[in-house]
């Protein structure tokens, strides 16, 4: 089932981006909106998911986007962290179970928003699994 490993995916990308040294310079890496931070922060969410089975039930597509909220007046600082987490998941993290066999940056869109979340940027990335023997 697809949604065993969404789990798995999940993990594994927010151990690699939560290690990864150069996104850890500009952003924090969190899987929820974290409640306290400096109102300055700019801050990394791995999040949403969509996964459906891609052929058969042994590959499986995951679309998960990760988020840059930035409070910073231009797209300068949200772009410079969302150039790390791509730079972080350009070789794709192992899972506990199944293997990623492709995982791509599939859409980036960049928004303006208000207050502490001023500069948003969605990223969607594409992951194709392939499950362990089902």
């Amino acid at each position: 089932m697809s949604s065993s490993y969404g789990l798995t995916l999940q993990t594994a990308l927010f151990a690699r981006l939560s290690a990864d040294a150069a996104l850890g310079a500009v952003a924090s890496v969190h899987d929820a909106p974290p409640d306290t931070l400096p109102l300055d922060s700019t801050y990394v969410l791995v999040g949403e998911e969509d996964a459906r089975y891609a052929r058969g039930p042994s590959l499986i597509e995951h679309r998960i986007t990760v988020e840059v909220v930035s409070p910073a007046d231009g797209f300068a600082t949200a772009k410079a962290a969302a150039q790390a987490v791509a730079e972080a998941l350009a070789t794709p993290p192992a899972l506990a179970r199944g293997r990623i066999a492709s995982l791509r940056l599939s859409r980036e869109q960049a928004r303006r928003g208000t207050g502490a979340e001023r500069r948003r940027i969605i990223m969607t990335f594409q992951a194709l699994i392939e499950a362990d023997n089902i």
